[in-house]
């Protein structure tokens, strides 16, 4: 049972972390999304974030697969 929990975090926190080190080196666009918004705050401060949400997705989806393929084994 151990086995079923810690494998599948394992595996989604090693692909994020993998990924996010990729995108990181590489510069690679795809796995950024940026978001930009124009409207001044207050003190002329302006509004921008800049994440990469697709690691997190497929992180997510990599624990899910290895947690699925160990149940069925089990």
């Amino acid at each position: 049972m151990r086995k079923v929990f810690w494998m599948p975090l394992l595996v989604a926190i090693s692909t994020m972390v993998a990924l996010y080190g990729i995108e990181n080196l590489l510069h690679i666009g795809l796995l950024r999304f940026s978001f930009s918004w124009n409207e001044p705050l207050e003190e002329g401060l302006f509004f921008a974030m800049d994440i990469a949400v697709l690691p997190f997705v497929i992180g997510i989806l990599a624990g899910f697969l290895v947690e699925r393929k160990l149940r069925r084994s089990m």
